[in-house]
């Protein structure tokens, strides 16, 4: 696109340090835990009623289809859907 920087108002850029300083993830994790390693994950139920858990960090594991799955775990014991 001809003259785009022009257009441009805001330019950010994050480093593994931003991230960590943000995250708390040691070296700036972006999917959480180390996914080679087999941590056993936290589940999404927690002792707060009414508190559920859905990252990176819960089973089971990071990245955009783990994320999802992890969701629909939860959204489905919410709402009491059968599988």
């Amino acid at each position: 696109m001809p003259n785009l920087s022009k257009h441009i108002i805001v330019k950010d850029a994050a480093t593994p340090k931003t991230f960590e300083r943000y995250t708390s993830m040691p070296q700036g994790a972006i999917y959480s835990f180390d996914q080679s390693i087999g941590v056993k994950r936290p589940y999404f139920k927690t002792p707060i009623k009414g508190l559920y858990l859905a990252s990176a960090s819960t089973f089971p594991g990071g990245g955009i289809e783990a994320v999802t799955i992890s969701r629909i775990i939860c959204t489905h014991d919410i709402c009491n859907w059968k599988i």
